[in-house]
């Protein structure tokens, strides 16, 4: 072995484990800041179960989950969401308590993560489509509108680069358009 000075020896271990994290990032696994949650197992259930079509069987799990998590946000909206096309299917008397389920749903996702523009976005869209007398109205949809666009714009003012300005409108809309039929 020829003579390798000491100080580039004692680096080969920080260098391996550099690059071995930078692969790691790479693949896109999670490393210990991002492990995951202990529920993820039984919230990728519910959403394959939801993906399904299987509404019940997802808002019972979703139910159990949420109980078990109260803190969940995302179970809180895929709940919504399939308390939604519970309503949808189901007799007017019924759809009506459904209704309200998904606008609770729907609300308690959006307090627990106001940042997700997804629920937001749903209970706007709830808001607008639903009577007052079910939780909606397009009073209330105004408001959520003026505050997630104010969420927006405090946010590229923060993050100018971390904006979506210098993406290309058909990716973006690609991109939307991937992640609503993955749910």
């Amino acid at each position: 072995m020829p003579p390798v000075d000491k100080e580039i020896r004692g680096s080969r271990p920080a260098m391996r484990l550099l690059l071995l994290l930078l692969g790691s990032l790479a693949l896109g696994q999670p490393h210990a800041e991002t492990s995951p949650l202990p529920y993820e197992s039984e919230y990728q259930a519910a959403r394959k179960t939801y993906r399904a079509h299987r509404y019940q069987d997802s808002a019972r799990m979703l139910e159990a989950l949420l109980k078990a998590h109260p803190d969940c946000a995302r179970c809180a909206h895929l709940l919504g969401k399939s308390y939604g096309r519970l309503a949808q299917r189901a007799n007017w008397l019924s759809a009506m308590d459904l209704a309200r389920k998904t606008c609770s749903a729907f609300e308690l996702a959006v307090r627990l993560d106001p940042k997700d523009e997804g629920a937001l976005e749903d209970l706007i869209r709830y808001y607008r489509a639903a009577p007052e007398f079910l939780g909606g109205g397009a009073d209330k949809a105004r408001v959520m509108e003026q505050a997630m666009g104010q969420a927006r714009s405090s946010r590229q003012l923060e993050e100018p680069r971390a904006g979506r300005a210098n993406v290309p409108h058909e990716f973006r809309l690609r991109e939307r358009s991937a992640r609503a039929s993955a749910l």
